[in-house]
Order: C-alpha cells, then structure tokens, then sequence
C-alpha cells in the first residue's frame, strides 16, 4: 500500500542528502507519484512525460539508477520499468561512506604532508598590515610564528 504523505518525505529527503541531482530526483518522484496511482511498472516515455523530460533523458537517468539498485526493469522490446522492491538505501549509504573514507585518508595525508612542508616554515618577515581581511593569513601566520618564538 503507499503512503501519499511518505511520497513528499521520500522526494525532500532526497534532496536533502545531495546525492542526486535535481533530474534525478525529478525522474525518483514521477515514478512514485506514477505509484500512487496504481501504475507499477512504466515504459520510459510515460516516466519522461510526468518527470518533464525528453525520452532520451529519461533512459538515461533510468539506467543509472538502476546502476544505483533504486529502479527495476524488463529487458522487453519496449522497457518496463519500476521503483526497486528491495530497499536500495544500504548500498547507496555504504558507496557514500567507501567514498567518504577514501577522500578522508587522502586529506589526512595531505595534511600529514602540508605539515612537514609550511607549517613548520617560520615566516621570513613582518607583514604589512594595510587592512585587516587582505592579508588576513599572513598575519595569522605572523603571530602562529612569535607565538612559538616565544614559548621556546
């Protein structure tokens, strides 16, 4: 049975997590408001009309989803397609957290990096001070420096 009032939810969540794009979430909505309606499985000019896009577009944002685990379809003559019965939520969660680890320990490394190469650098000399935003990381640099100048 669907829920009209999930339907909302669904598609702002969506949006929320910025993980699809506007067209995305466009064609994810057509297909649950199609739902809601009965209609189950649908060929891509049905899901193209309601989501506002050309056929073209709309099998190509058909498939990646269905690369994603959120849409289903029948290898036909003329493809059906529908919102996945399996929750495709899990694995697009742990592609986001693989991905998120990765950029992670590559950062980490950098400033693992960034530390070794500027930050132990002293500044050379006494930045002029014109307006306080201009050289705002000169300056913070400056007072890092004699800072530890005079801790030591």
């Amino acid at each position: 049975m669907f829920y009209f009032e999930n339907y909302g939810k669904i598609t702002e969540m969506l949006k929320r997590s910025k993980f699809f794009d506007k067209v995305e979430v466009n064609v994810i909505s057509a297909m649950l408001e199609l739902e809601s309606m009965g209609k189950v499985k649908n060929t891509a000019s049905e899901i193209a009309r309601k989501a506002g896009l050309n056929v073209t577009n709309a099998y190509k944002y058909l498939y990646n989803l269905a690369k994603l685990g959120i849409v289903d379809f029948e290898e036909e003559k003329q493809k059906l397609f529908w919102l996945s019965r399996v929750n495709p939520f899990p694995r697009i969660i742990a592609l986001i957290t693989s991905e998120y680890l990765e950029r992670k320990a590559a950062l980490t490394t950098a400033q693992k990096f960034y530390e070794r190469l500027i930050v132990s650098r002293a500044v050379s000399e006494k930045p002029r001070i014109r307006k306080f935003s201009e050289d705002f990381e000169l300056v913070c640099a400056y007072v890092a420096d004699v800072a530890k100048k005079s801790f030591v």
